[in-house]
């Protein structure tokens, strides 16, 4: 079951139907104190002050509900969120009809709310939950909501989670430096990078000499999130040594891309950083296409320039850098795709 075929009401909810759904979802459930209260009243308020609520249903049928309630300097003390109010907005109650659970419908909800709260301009987005709501914190977990602490509140003991729902991310051009052979050293020295691209740990030398030749032959950038270096990216023009049909295109880019510092790996920032490297690609160097390249088995990057528009449209057998065989897959964007 998909979020997006279902009906969704957001404006003029009927409180007396939201309630009595609610109050449906609780009757079925083994903790129904994990869900929370609301009276029609404190709603009322909520929804008068920005707050909204949405409500899914199959035909007549509630199926699922969820909640935004915009942050107050009371709430973020409570939580010991040390954030302007301004910029976090507050998941309020989150909840599936037993007869729907099982269809993942929680964590649709949470991408659904996490767009929505960047169309309003918040940064983060923070959600409270018992400690033995395992479901539903797996579903956080899986959104990129990191666990900030455990607080007794009056509806009884809750973990408290954060997520940062967007980034500073910009491009500076690699420079011709020990410095940054270094640090692009320590990166490749991650097997999550080296898996990849090299198969193996190059020695500084190894990297220096590589890199300063690419210098000289293709466009190598930095990228950059909250003023921090951590990703390196690799643009050249597109060499055709696969007889692709590419007929229909003019002008055909590729790229190589990692992520070298690990503390930013798994948070979403690889999906919005590929969508901005494709812009700067699609814009700035007039191209009508993208071609990428990896390795069939690195299942999490394919999900990731898929997210993005990218769409298989071929496979090969290829070799790696120590000679083996390599399954690869061609993925290709376009213009036209991308919008």
């Amino acid at each position: 079951m998909f979020l997006k075929d279902l009906k969704e009401i957001s404006e003029n909810i009927n409180l007396d139907s939201y309630i009595e759904f609610r109050e449906l979802v609780k009757q079925n459930m083994p903790h129904p104190e994990w869900l929370g209260d609301f009276s029609k009243e404190e709603l009322e308020e909520l929804l008068n002050n920005k707050s909204k609520i949405w409500i899914y249903y199959l035909g007549e049928e509630p199926v699922c509900s969820m909640m935004l309630i915009p942050s107050t300097e009371k709430t973020l003390k409570k939580f010991d969120i040390n954030l302007d109010s301004n910029i976090v907005v507050d998941y309020g109650p989150m909840f599936v009809n037993p007869k729907y659970v099982g269809n993942k419908l929680q964590y649709q909800m949470l991408k659904e709310i996490d767009k929505y709260s960047l169309s309003l301009g918040y940064k983060y987005a923070a959600g409270t939950i018992h400690p033995e709501n395992i479901y539903s914190i797996n579903n956080l977990l899986k959104d990129n909501f990191e666990l900030t602490g455990t607080k007794e509140f009056t509806r009884g003991i809750r973990n408290i989670y954060l997520k940062k729902l967007s980034y500073d991310i910009s491009f500076r051009k690699m420079k011709d430096s020990d410095d940054e052979y270094k640090m692009l050293h320590k990166w490749c020295s991650n097997k999550n990078v080296y898996e990849w691209f090299e198969q193996r740990v190059l020695s500084f030398d190894e990297i220096k000499n590589k890199y300063k030749n690419k210098l000289n032959k293709q466009d190598l950038f930095i990228i950059r999130c909250d003023d921090n270096d951590i990703s390196l990216i690799q643009i050249y023009k597109f060499e055709n040594d696969i007889d692709l049909d590419l007929s229909n295109y003019k002008n055909v880019y590729e790229y190589d891309i990692y992520i070298g510092e690990e503390d930013y790996l798994s948070k979403g920032i690889g999906t919005e950083i590929i969508n901005l490297v494709n812009k700067k690609i699609f814009n700035e160097y007039k191209s009508d296409a993208i071609i990428l390249r990896p390795f069939k088995r690195n299942i999490r990057a394919i999900k990731c320039y898929q997210k993005n528009n990218f769409k298989i449209i071929s496979e090969y057998l290829g070799k790696d850098t120590l000679g083996n065989d390599e399954e690869i897959v061609v993925l290709l964007n376009t213009v036209e795709i991308d919008k």
